[in-house]
Formats: structure tokens, C-alpha cells, sequence
């Protein structure tokens, strides 16, 4: 049999439980969307929304597959810059992730604040290959460019 003060701290172990600091949390996405097209030297992005930047190049030497890591922030080679050497400079990013072009289109892999852990694009024939990224997927880019 339950007493009385057993309820209560059942009750009282319970609430706790429920405001723990510890307790699983879901991290919500950062909003942006942007199209990365591929061109002859590397990749371009134009950003529509969530980035502090309105577009970017990174070209692409070798033969290699060619790899950038694009965040709200702007874009890095892969591997990239850890944030600690960047010193001072360093800003927190809301989102980043890795984007390689390939033979057939984009395979992108999330680092943070995507709601997504990886996405492959296929292209087909088309050139330049175009595709819109969000944080929520990927889908065929628009004819006209964002600017």
C-alpha cells in the first residue's frame, strides 16, 4: 500500500523528471533556401533566404570529385577549417553542410541544422545540373535565377 507522502514524492520525482535540463529536445531546422548549379569549374550558389551572403563560387581543381562545405555563413573546402582556428572571426553557423558534385548530379550531406541527414540529386542529362536545397530537402531548381 501507498502512503500519502510515497504519492507525493512519486509526483514530485516525476515533475523533475519532466523539467530536467537533460531531457531529449528536438532542434529546430534553420530556415534557408538556396540553388547550387554546377558549372564547368566547380559549383555556384545563390542564396533566396536564411544566408548572409547572395552568392557564391567555389571553383574546383584535379580530377578529384569536387566538395565544398556551404553554410549560412558563406563556403569552405573540404575538409575544412576547424571554427577554433578561424579565431575571433568565427561565427556560429545555423546551418551547414557538405555538397559534392558527381557525375550524375549532387549527393549532400548535412553537418547542422538541417532537417535532413543526407540527399542525392540526380540531373540526368541537363547542364548545368540546378538544383534548389532547403532546410527541409531538395527539389528542381527554378529557370529563372534568384537574385
Amino acid at each position: 500500500m501507498i502512503t500519502r507522502i510515497q504519492e507525493v514524492r512519486i509526483i514530485v520525482m516525476a515533475v523533475l523528471c519532466l523539467l530536467s535540463p537533460t531531457r531529449a529536445t528536438s532542434e529546430q531546422p534553420a530556415r534557408f533556401s538556396l540553388v547550387i548549379s554546377s558549372t564547368p569549374k566547380g559549383l555556384e550558389m545563390i542564396a533566396a533566404d536564411g544566408c548572409a551572403w547572395k552568392r557564391l563560387t567555389y571553383s574546383c581543381s584535379g580530377t578529384a570529385a569536387c566538395s565544398a562545405e556551404v553554410s549560412d555563413q558563406g563556403v569552405r573546402g573540404v575538409p575544412p577549417i576547424p571554427l577554433e582556428q578561424l579565431g575571433d572571426n568565427a561565427t556560429p553557423m545555423r546551418f551547414s553542410f557538405i555538397v559534392t558534385q558527381v557525375e550524375t548530379g549532387l549527393k549532400i550531406r548535412s553537418t547542422s541544422g538541417c532537417a535532413w541527414k543526407s540527399l542525392a540529386y540526380s540531373c540526368g542529362d541537363k547542364s548545368p545540373c540546378r538544383a534548389e536545397v532547403s532546410e527541409t530537402g531538395v527539389r528542381t531548381a527554378p529557370s529563372t535565377a534568384i537574385n
